[in-house]
C-alpha cells in the first residue's frame, strides 16, 4: 500500500501521540484485526 503524509500533519501527530503517521507504510494490512467504528454516524 502507498502512503503518503503530509510533513506537518506527521509532525503535529508526533508531538500529540508520540506516534509518526507514516508508521503505517510498515503495517502488515492483509493481517491487521480491523472493524468498523459503530460509536458515531460518519456519513
Amino acid at each position: 500500500m502507498k502512503i503518503s503524509v503530509d510533513p506537518a500533519k506527521d509532525a503535529a501527530n508526533l508531538a500529540k501521540h508520540g506516534v509518526l503517521l507514516t508508521l503505517a507504510a510498515d503495517l502488515e494490512w492483509d493481517s491487521a484485526l480491523t472493524w468498523i467504528g459503530e460509536r458515531q454516524v460518519y456519513g
